[in-house]
């Protein structure tokens, strides 16, 4: 519907022209399609173009991620495993307490 109402006034014009309106939408519809068609040859190389650009940076910043992880920790604490934060620890055993009555 409102493609119909924005095509109008160049349907109009071509009808005026050619005193048949059946041939004006004809040809609107079709130049319609050429635009359309020329667009989407524009476009789908260019997003194609960027989508493959994108994996490679994916690849390189996940290797650059990698490098600076590693190299901000500390050598002694790079072959020695991280304890849990939540891992508890044994109870321990108390002693009984003796007050000094045998």
């Amino acid at each position: 519907m409102v493609l119909a109402y924005l095509l109008n006034p160049l349907v109009t014009v071509f009808e005026q022209r050619l005193k048949r309106r059946g041939l004006a939408v004809a040809i609107t519809l079709c130049g319609l399609g050429v635009i359309g068609a020329a667009l989407i040859a524009i476009v789908i190389p260019v997003v194609f173009s960027q989508i493959t650009r994108f994996r490679t940076d994916v690849g390189k910043l996940t290797e650059d991620l990698v490098a600076s992880r590693a190299a901000s920790i500390p050598a002694r604490q790079q072959g020695r495993p991280r304890r849990s934060r939540t891992a508890r620890r044994p109870p321990q055993r108390r002693k009984p307490v003796s007050d000094g009555r045998s």
